[in-house]
């Protein structure tokens, strides 16, 4: 009888080890999946911040190209001959 209540508590010692084993497993997993998720948030906000920036210089091209091509426009509308029938026709 005695021994048998030697074997219950080996086995309540294991089953606790193994309950704290899992834990433990558990816990590493779910800070190595925070880390990568905050790894993740980083990696998106430097993107997005590369992505607004090249953006913005697309649209200032741009705004300079239509902006050229406006002073062209004035340059042919302000120096064109006051008599030229094709242009105002």
């Amino acid at each position: 009888m005695n021994s048998f209540k030697i074997k219950l508590d080996i086995k309540n010692f294991t089953y606790g080890w193994f309950i704290f084993s899992i834990l433990s497993i558990i816990l590493l997993a779910s800070l190595q999946a925070y880390f990568d998720y905050k790894r993740a948030i980083q990696d998106t906000k430097i993107s997005t911040s590369n992505i607004t920036m090249l953006l913005t210089k697309k649209f200032e091209n741009d705004f300079e190209q239509a902006e050229n091509i406006l002073k062209l426009a004035e340059y042919f509308v302000v120096n064109l001959p006051k008599d030229n029938i094709n242009f105002y026709s």
